[in-house]
């Protein structure tokens, strides 16, 4: 029985098919149909077809079929034709019945409706307007930039609102944008638009991916907050405002800037120090530091230390404080230029920087010369100071007040004209004014004029002392003090201290004539000075003042150290200790050693110089000296330095 059911359903389903409807094989529906358009289908024993329906793209289970309720047949069985459900929209697949070779796609596209006419034309959007954007220059913030568009016609909806770069298309946005409600105080309406656009992009998880857009109300200001830069080299560039798919005009051009402000300020900082160390390095290799009065200054303080009066010199100061601004500032406006304005171009100079540079050199060159013909300035106090540069030997001098404080304002100037210029916008060196010029010029010519009138002041080199019995009649008077002095422009005239004391000459003053010098100016004078006798022993400070108030001051001793000890022996090539007896000791003193054979001696800390015995009248204090002996066998020098400058040679034998 159930064999014969089969072979009933087998006999009667083959029957079907082969009476279905046949679609010609070439046959396919051109373009696409709108709701409504006849649709005809050819093929052969058409009038077999019992139903037709449309099958959505994407949905097989025919629960979404589009039935058509009716067809027509063509009387000779090659073709049928149906309108277009209202319905359909989209891409559809035409299911015939019975089933054959019947996968015939078909594209429905509803026509667009047109409202009715209300008797008036739609206007179009005008047309977007862009007056500026600001900055003109932006700087990155986390590698992300802010800037507003200023202009006409922009859209309050911030979702018509399309903002394209020139060359790169549209900035995608995403869902970050924001309308801010005008306030009352209109000037702050772009605060606003940033200020929510900022909170909101804080919030949204998405303002890692995309920029975020703000519009104003009065569609006056669009903001762009977080627009990232595609590459490291996008800098200028150029945009324009869509809206509604009217666009504007390309904007000027606004750049990009590669780095923060404040780090272009860092890095001409950065680089004007390494400058100045490879300068450091470069005079450290040549010059030597020297010593005033126990007191060591560095190769750098070649620049500025005058050795012959063992002060600061006015003219090196003003020629070394003018080169140095200039190359702090030209650095720093050749990295703006870079950094932040994308040229690529050395800086200008404006024509008369060179002008107050000659004048400086021409200042500096002129007073040495001065100095040679007509003598240096006193040199005053024993250590150099600042005040050095407004006086004369302890006294403050008008001309060199005015040429200091004039070179201050120029150089002060200078920096703070080129640093309070936004870093965008700064193109060169500041110019220097026709008048600030002339300033300059008289200034540096008042300066020499008082240099080349004024007479030379005392720079003393050696103080020799020695007590002697007074000459006063009174009984067990104090001694008097026999003082030697050698220098330049001594006084015999002068008046002279010891301590800030005013001391009394006995008798007079006798000397060598400085030649071609001021009458009564000595290279060397001899006196004594009354009941003085007391400073025969320990370090005191001499001073002499010339009849014009200029002075000169000097540190002497009338009992120095002195090695009282046999010549040591260390030997060669390691570090020794050498013990040694030193009457006079100064506490705190350090120490210098030549090593046979060497040209530049070694110098030793006072931590080094140890007093390990106390004095032992007459010789004096056991003191051991950490000594590097050096490679070569002979005899080395080992000085003592006391803390005033008092010097004690020992010689050393290396075997």
């Amino acid at each position: 029985m159930r064999k014969a059911c089969r072979a009933i359903l087998f006999i009667t389903t083959t029957c079907c098919v082969i009476a279905a409807q046949t679609i010609s094989p070439d046959f396919k529906l051109e373009g696409a149909k709108k709701p409504g358009e006849q649709v005809t289908i050819k093929g052969t024993d058409m009038d077999k077809v019992t139903s037709v329906a449309l099958r959505p793209e994407g949905k097989p289970d025919g629960k979404s079929d589009l039935a058509i309720q009716k067809f027509d047949k063509k009387t000779d069985k090659t073709e049928i034709s149906f309108a277009v459900p209202d319905a359909a929209n989209g891409k559809y697949t035409v299911i015939i019945t019975p089933p054959g070779n019947t996968s015939i796609p078909l594209t429905v596209t509803p026509e667009q409706k047109t409202p009715p006419s209300t008797g008036s034309t739609a206007t179009p959007s005008p047309t977007p307007v862009i007056e500026s954007v600001f900055p003109n220059t932006t700087f990155p913030v986390q590698s992300r930039f802010d800037f507003e568009i200023n202009g006409q016609n922009f859209s309050p909806d911030p979702q018509k609102d399309e903002i394209e770069i020139e060359g790169q298309g549209l900035i995608r946005f995403g869902p970050l944008r924001y309308q801010s409600k005008a306030p009352d105080n209109k000037s702050e309406i772009a605060s606003e638009a940033q200020k929510a656009c900022k909170e909101a992009a804080s919030k949204n998880s998405l303002s890692k991916y995309y920029p975020c857009l703000g519009v104003t109300d009065d569609g006056r200001r669009l903001v762009i907050y977080g627009f990232e830069r595609r590459n490291e080299y996008q800098g200028p560039m150029r945009l324009k405002v869509v809206v509604n798919n009217v666009s504007s005009g390309l904007s000027g051009y606004f750049t990009l800037s590669r780095v923060d402000a404040r780090i272009v300020l860092w890095l001409a900082i950065v680089f004007f120090g390494l400058l100045m160390y490879v300068i450091y390095r470069l005079v450290s290799k040549g010059v030597q530091g020297f010593t005033v009065a126990g007191q060591k200054y560095g190769p750098l303080a070649a620049f500025l230390i005058d050795k012959t009066t063992d002060s600061y010199s006015l003219s090196k100061f003003q020629l070394f404080a003018l080169s140095m601004v200039a190359f702090f500032g030209y650095v720093y406006v050749f990295l703006c230029q870079v950094l932040v304005q994308w040229k690529f171009v050395f800086p200008d100079i404006p024509d008369n920087y060179p002008s107050l540079l000659a004048i400086s050199a021409g200042t500096s060159v002129a007073a040495v010369g001065i100095n040679s013909t007509r003598g240096t300035k006193g040199a005053g106090p024993v250590y150099p100071s600042a005040a050095d540069f407004i006086s004369n030997g302890g006294l403050v001098v008008p001309e060199r007040f005015q040429f200091f404080v004039w070179t201050l304002i120029a150089c002060i100037g200078f920096v703070a004209l080129i640093l309070m210029q936004d870093p965008a916008t700064v193109s060169g060196f500041p110019n220097f004014p026709t008048g600030l010029l002339y300033v300059m010029g008289v200034s540096a010519s008042g300066y020499l004029g008082g240099k080349a009138v004024r007479t030379a002041g005392p720079t003393i080199k050696e103080v020799q002392v020695k007590s002697v019995k007074s000459t006063q009649p009174a009984p067990n008077a104090p001694d008097d003090l026999e003082v030697t002095l050698k220098g330049e422009n001594l006084d015999k005239q002068g008046r002279f201290r010891i301590d800030g004391a005013n001391q009394a000459v006995v008798g007079t003053v006798d000397g060598d004539a400085q030649p071609q010098g001021t009458t009564g100016y000595c290279t060397r004078l001899t006196f004594t000075l009354s009941q003085a006798g007391g400073f025969a022993k320990g370090d005191h400070t001499f001073e002499i003042i010339n009849r014009d108030g200029v002075g000169a001051q000097a540190i002497f001793t009338g009992t120095p150290m002195k090695c009282t000890s046999p010549t040591p022996t260390i030997n060669h090539g390691k570090t020794e200790t050498v013990t040694l007896t030193i009457a006079n000791y100064r506490e705190g003193s350090s120490a210098r050693w030549l090593a046979p054979g060497g040209s530049v001696p070694v110098e030793i800390a006072a931590a080094q110089v140890k007093k390990t015995m106390a004095a032992v009248p007459p010789a004096g204090d056991t003191v051991t000296v950490e000594v590097p002996a050096g490679d070569k066998t002979g005899t080395g020098t080992l000085t003592l330095v006391s803390p005033l400058g008092g010097t004690e040679a020992i010689a050393v034998t290396v075997s």
